[in-house]
Order: structure tokens, then C-alpha cells, then sequence
């Protein structure tokens, strides 16, 4: 290696951080299997409240409807605070495993976050 590549290697703080937001009109939130036999449920309802008329079925389509909506907020307050920092190994050998961190902050000052879950997008999930 070259002397300069060597310094690059070897000092942390040399590394340029990346710092990729995406904006929360841009963010997904995924279904579950039991979220996606809740939905169908909803819509089951609500096909049958409008078929019958019934008032107590919009009413509990109402609740459905709303407790969708709620759990969405409640997951994107859960993460919106949340920075996390990928922390490479300071040398690494092509086609050999090298072991990955990451340092997870939480910014917010008055809300935990619960059953975080940190993947690669696009990498193997195994290892520990």
C-alpha cells in the first residue's frame, strides 16, 4: 500500500460520514402477515357496513380504520429520532467474512424506541 492509503486506513476520523435522510413523504411502512389479515378484515367489514347499512359496523370500521392510522404515526414517531452509524473494520480481505457494527443513537429527548431491527439492505442476515 501507499503511504497515503495507509493514513486513510488508519485513521478513523478520515472517513467521510454519510449522512442520508429520507424524507418522510418518501418513507414506507411494511405489513406484517398478521397486519395484512387485519386489513382484509377491515375491508370485510367495511364491505359488509356498506351492504347492510348497519350503524355498529361503521362504527367498528371506524375503530379499525383508526387503529391502522394510529399504529402508522406511532411507528414513524418511533423511528424518526433514531441515527444510526455503520462502523467497518479498519482492514478487511476479499472473500473472508469481516464483521460489521453499528452504533445506534437515540436523539429523542422524551420517547424510547422498542424492537429496533438493523439490516443491510441487500446483505445476508446471518452471523452474530
Amino acid at each position: 500500500m501507499i503511504p497515503a492509503a495507509q493514513s486513510a486506513v488508519a485513521d478513523p476520523k478520515a472517513r467521510p460520514k454519510a449522512k442520508t435522510r429520507t424524507p418522510s413523504w418518501r418513507r414506507r411502512l411494511g405489513f406484517t402477515r398478521i397486519g395484512r389479515w387485519y386489513v382484509g378484515f377491515t375491508i370485510g367489514v367495511g364491505l359488509a357496513a356498506v351492504n347492510t347499512g348497519n350503524n355498529l359496523l361503521f362504527l367498528v370500521l371506524g375503530l379499525l380504520l383508526s387503529s391502522i392510522i394510529v399504529s402508522g404515526i406511532l411507528a414513524e414517531s418511533s423511528i424518526k429520532g433514531v441515527e444510526v452509524q455503520r462502523r467497518l473494520p479498519d482492514m478487511a480481505i476479499a472473500g473472508t467474512p469481516a464483521l460489521v457494527g453499528f452504533a445506534v443513537k437515540n436523539r429523542k429527548a422524551r420517547s424510547p424506541s422498542f424492537s429496533l431491527e438493523v439490516r443491510e439492505r441487500g446483505g445476508d442476515a446471518s452471523g452474530g
